[in-house]
């Protein structure tokens, strides 16, 4: 047994040599499983044969070979038969094999084989195998063909019943929404007009107010622990507040800019106007994970106000009547809720009057939804089209 110096050099002229001169499109990974015992170059002893054909390829001598220089074994018909029983062989017998295991306890595929002649080629009794597990495959109850493939079935589509209808204040940009004992914490956006609050459902009223001032854009919060924690948009900078008494308690900061927040209990969920959520450890703020959201195959960009809702994420579309709900496992939308409508024309004239903004009352199972300088908000009941 001979060991070849420069297996890569080998691999290109064996290559070399079966496509031009003896007209076989075969990759050299294809001769390593046909002809190397270990299935590995590098410095692993190679077939006899296959050494011939590296010492004819130039190795050790140079010189333009063809394939009447190699062994008769290595060219044309023998090496395609090789190369067919090596790898197309096995595979197809994976496949029917795959195929029939189910019906082995029947001793359908038993009987099938005892029709096949005694003397054939390894090559027909493929095909006649193949040929009778047809009958067999019409017989399981669950065929591959039955199998469904991953990912192919539509995303759902949720339409929404409204229950209430209450009073929001016209002047407050809502960037973030969270139900606590029985109220909402709101945070207010723009530069001079941020603010949290604390906002009676039933009137609107803003019962308790922080302002954030300039140059502070606050953005989305959630509550975690008896603490809020609030994003601001464009600094880096997050604030930490008692929930009660709304005392400033600290800072953290984060990477990129910061549009929605929640929390899952254990981790703060943030957005940040692209398809990406980030999972940040409260204890120290670093990122534990991120996900990137796809509908399908197409990234989900432009996520906004966020809210965890009975395992998933709920997410604000900017400048979309849609939220999508969010596997925070993958990252993938597992159904999108339509809004369309839910605010009649003409009650909001600027054009960043958009919807956003998504509370969820764990305890009764009540959602609900505004929008910056909306009128109103909502409680809505989310049906399935």
């Amino acid at each position: 047994m001979t060991i070849v110096k420069n297996p890569e050099r080998a691999k290109r002229a064996i290559a070399q040599t079966l496509r031009f001169t003896c007209h076989k499109r075969l990759s050299p990974t294809s001769w390593a499983l046909a002809f190397s015992p270990k299935r590995s170059w590098g410095s692993a002893p190679l077939h006899p044969r296959l050494y011939a054909s590296t010492r004819c390829a130039g190795l050790e001598t140079p010189a333009r070979i063809t394939c009447s220089d190699l062994p008769e074994s290595l060219c044309h018909n023998r090496l395609r038969q090789k190369l067919f029983t090596s790898l197309e062989t096995y595979s197809l017998l994976v496949v029917i094999l795959l195929v029939m295991i189910p019906s082995l306890k029947s001793g359908m595929t038993w009987s099938l084989f005892s029709l096949l002649p005694k003397r054939v080629t390894r090559r027909r009794a493929i095909i006649y195998t193949l040929l009778l597990s047809i009958p067999v495959l019409s017989c399981q109850t669950t065929s591959v063909a039955n199998l469904k493939t991953p990912g192919k079935d539509p995303v759902p589509i949720y339409g929404y019943e409204v229950v209430h209808v209450w009073p929001h204040d016209p002047g407050a940009y809502t960037q973030g929404l969270v139900f606590n004992e029985g109220k909402l914490l709101e945070s207010t956006g723009q530069v001079g007009h941020s603010s949290l609050r604390r906002v009676e459902i039933e009137s609107g009223k803003v019962l308790q107010k922080l302002d954030v001032n300039a140059p502070y854009f606050a953005e989305g919060i959630t509550l975690l622990k008896g603490k809020i924690y609030q994003l601001t948009w464009q600094h880096q900078v997050g604030f930490i507040y008692d929930a009660w008494t709304f005392q400033k308690l600290g800072e953290f900061h984060y990477q990129g800019e910061g549009w929605g927040l929640a929390n899952d209990g254990q981790s703060l969920i943030l957005s940040d106007g692209s398809n990406r959520i980030r999972f940040l450890d409260p204890a120290n703020f670093e990122v534990r994970k991120t996900i990137a959201v796809v509908d399908g195959r197409s990234p989900v960009n432009e996520l906004n106000e966020l809210e965890y809702v009975q395992g998933e994420i709920y997410a604000n579309i900017w400048h979309a009547d849609r939220i999508a709900r969010i596997d925070p496992r993958t990252g993938a939308v597992v159904g999108w809720i339509e809004l369309t409508g839910l605010l009649a024309g003409g009650e909001v004239s600027d054009e960043e009057a958009v919807l956003n903004g998504i509370a969820y009352d764990e305890t009764n199972g009540r959602l609900f939804v505004t929008g910056k300088l909306w009128p109103k908000l909502f409680e809505i009941r989310l049906r399935r089209k």
